[in-house]
């Protein structure tokens, strides 16, 4: 997953800008997060057509970001989470489950 990263004022974000939000530089470093810990995790049992009847969302932090991600299993509060990019969204997969 791709985050970027203000070189002046250290903001960081996921979507790429030309600019910083907070700073307005334009020097901004792009670099790779693939794991984070989970802060809360939210059931969800009304979903859309095109997604699992019941799934979980995930509040992770990761590298100073605070985002959210889906999951088909639960996650516990404080567990480490690998973080994958799939269909324009953010899944994760608990690193427990992974061999």
């Amino acid at each position: 997953m791709k985050v970027y990263r203000c070189e002046n004022c250290s903001s960081s974000f996921l979507e790429k800008r030309s600019r910083c939000y907070n700073c307005r530089s334009d020097r901004l470093l792009e670099y790779d997060v693939s794991s984070g810990i989970v802060l809360d995790t939210v059931q969800l049992f009304a979903t859309p057509d095109n997604l699992p009847e019941t799934y979980y969302i995930l509040r992770i932090s990761s590298d100073g970001i605070t985002f959210f991600c889906r999951s088909p299993t639960q996650i516990g509060e404080g567990e480490k989470v690998s973080l994958m990019e799939d269909d324009n969204s953010i899944c994760c997969k608990a690193e427990r489950d992974q061999i």
